[in-house]
């Protein structure tokens, strides 16, 4: 089965239009298992919360976390089974004619694959704060595979990203001493790796756990405390140092609701709307 243009087997919530590349916001029901199928575009999902597997009978099976940029090659034939909380986040689609006008071709957006950057994942909430209002050059760098990086071969490196992935409690040095490594050398590969500080790492990984939870419970004070936050407060002032807007105001923005209410009992209150 062929998925034509900007048809998904979820339910589009809210969408968007880019010149070309048609953004929207899609929540999968729970326990749901999508019959084989394929894209005409090159097609990503970016998971905002919940949990699902991902099947290709060719191409081998994958389970991205919160935040985690899936791409599917056209006509790469595949299912997905959504956990039981269901599953919502962002598809992105772009047409021919915008990888033809921005001269991207179809092998340099590779392969069906995951890929995870911190970075990435508020760059893209930037975004959606400013209603995906960004130039194409914007979307082809978002679009392309994610750099990798040498250092990653490394023994204690491919260790530091097994932690990272484990937990968000943790502190430099505490991290150096698991690793058996300087604090300072840890410090500087670190920089070079993800093109931040440890602290500023753990600042947005626990401030994008936070937003993933918040939809996932219903319930921004339990997100928040859940993710590390010593309140709802910390949170705030966090997401704002993060992404420059306040987590309701962020709400309000990519949903188009007033999003008041931060502790109902449904995640619905937080789902995009028309």
């Amino acid at each position: 089965m062929e998925l034509r243009a900007r048809q998904y087997l979820g339910r589009v919530d809210r969408a968007f239009e880019q010149g070309g590349l048609a953004i929207s916001f899609t929540h999968y029901p729970a326990r749901q298992r999508q019959r084989l199928h394929c894209h005409e575009n090159p097609t990503y999902f970016l998971l905002l919360s919940g949990a699902y597997i991902d099947v290709s009978p060719k191409l081998g099976a994958v389970a991205p976390q919160p935040f985690e940029l899936l791409f599917h090659p056209p006509g790469a034939d595949h299912e997905g089974v959504a956990g039981p909380d269901g599953r919502m986040g962002w598809n992105l689609e772009p047409t021919e004619e915008w990888l033809t006008k921005n001269e991207v071709s179809a092998s340099d957006l590779g392969d069906y694959r995951v890929d995870h950057s911190e970075l990435r994942a508020v760059e893209f909430m930037r975004a959606a704060r400013d209603q995906f209002d960004r130039p194409d050059d914007f979307w082809v760098e978002f679009l392309l595979p994610a750099a990798s990086n040498a250092v990653e071969t490394r023994p204690w490196m491919r260790k530091l990203t097994q932690r990272l992935a484990e937990t968000n409690d943790w502190t430099l040095s505490n991290l150096a001493r698991d690793l058996g490594v300087h604090p300072v050398h840890l410090a500087r590969v670190f920089r070079a790796r993800f093109g931040l500080s440890v602290s500023e790492f753990l600042g947005i990984r626990r401030v994008l756990a936070a937003t993933a939870l918040t939809s996932a419970r219903g319930s921004m004070g339990l997100a928040a405390q859940e993710a590390g936050f010593s309140d709802q407060s910390h949170f705030g002032r966090a997401f704002k140092q993060v992404l420059g807007i306040s987590p309701r105001a962020w709400l309000r923005q990519v949903s188009g609701k007033n999003a008041e209410c931060f502790n109902c009992s449904s995640s619905r209150s937080f789902l995009p709307q028309e």
